[in-house]
């Protein structure tokens, strides 16, 4: 049979509560009492009984991975997601939590509201809330029914909930000095869509840099790609017609597809003609023709760091406001033939 809680504190003349703290890593017991039921636990064979436990807590032990977007959406990328995922259980394998995915749903009556009962139905100790919009009225719904919530790529100021994001703004300064530094001075831009954050936070980075640089940023040379492939080939074809510039920053790899088949319908040439650097290193980012100089966001890292954010708000007392954190990560640049690193003294 195997051994039980029961079976560990007999063995070892402490009290059942006490082999149950050390089991959940709690606090309040001494490091040598509870490396004695440690050792124990381990040379018996013990293993946690989840249903059991579940039972008496009316809790899963599932985190929710809320998903706040359309991932179905044709030209959106799917890697990303797999490589959060991917983080994310590098971290959990040796815990007693499991990731259930939870798309988005929302009341028919009121289609601007999450439905939150929904949260309550799965019985979860915490929920992931991966978003790329301005949803702060849904986390704060979800905060509010006392649920740990950890934000993925996404901050909400006055919405207490820890989060773990890329520093976008950064990424997109590096990008856009990249282009600065081989000698080009009007360089354009193929946003994202302005209600998302990423789409705001990589156009500051970009006039920083142009700003740092003793370049006016102009808004002749922006147009939106909204994330969209085709969208961007328009908005890029808008900009051939109507400016003359020598390099382009597209908001992500998507994007770039369609900018670079506007610059080949004009007669053009990359990186001769026209420079492009885009924003995410999509797998595809190095196969195109020629290989895409990009950004490439650590989204492994963002999920163990999600991971990791969630586990220290289970594992304290209350989930208080003290184990809430901000997590900013570092973007890295990636430097292909697309933006033609040797070319310099642009006008």
């Amino acid at each position: 049979m195997p051994v039980t809680i029961k079976d560990i504190a007999k063995l070892l003349g402490v009290s059942h509560a006490t082999v149950s703290r050390v089991l959940n890593n709690k606090p309040g017991i001494s490091q040598e009492t509870r490396e004695r039921i440690l050792e124990t636990a381990k040379q018996h064979g013990y293993t946690p009984n989840i249903s059991a436990r579940s039972l008496i807590s009316g809790k899963s032990n599932s985190i929710g991975l809320y998903i706040l977007y359309d991932i179905f959406r044709p030209t959106f990328p799917q890697d990303f997601l797999l490589k959060i995922l991917a983080g994310m259980v590098s971290v959990l394998e040796d815990t007693q939590y499991n990731i259930t995915l939870l798309f988005n749903v929302y009341k028919k009556e009121d289609p601007d509201r999450f439905d939150i009962s929904r949260i309550n139905m799965q019985n979860l100790v915490g929920i992931f809330v991966l978003t790329l919009g301005n949803e702060a009225p849904i986390v704060q719904d979800i905060v509010e029914q006392g649920i740990p919530v950890v934000l993925v790529n996404q901050h909400f100021d006055g919405v207490k909930a820890s989060s773990v994001l890329t520093d976008d703004i950064s990424g997109a300064y590096v990008a856009t000095k990249h282009l600065l530094e081989l000698g080009h001075k009007r360089i354009a831009h193929i946003e994202g869509d302005p209600q998302y954050w990423t789409s705001n936070q990589r156009r500051e980075g970009y006039c920083k840099a142009l700003r740092d640089a003793g370049i006016q940023s102009e808004e002749s040379l922006i147009e939106k790609g909204f994330y969209d492939e085709q969208l961007a080939y328009k908005a890029m074809t808008i900009l051939l017609k109507r400016e003359t510039f020598t390099a382009v920053f597209v908001a992500n790899d998507i994007m770039a597809l369609g900018v670079y088949r506007a610059i080949r319908e004009r007669g053009l040439k990359i990186p001769s003609d026209i420079s492009v650097v885009g924003f995410d290193d999509t797998e595809f980012a190095r196969l195109v023709d020629p290989p895409l100089t990009t950004v490439k966001k650590p989204w492994q890292e963002v999920g163990r760091e999600a991971t990791k954010a969630m586990l220290s708000l289970l594992e304290s007392e209350a989930g208080t406001e003290t184990t809430i954190k901000k997590v900013a990560l570092m973007n890295r640049l990636i430097i292909r033939e697309s933006s033609g690193g040797g070319r310099r003294n642009h006008t």
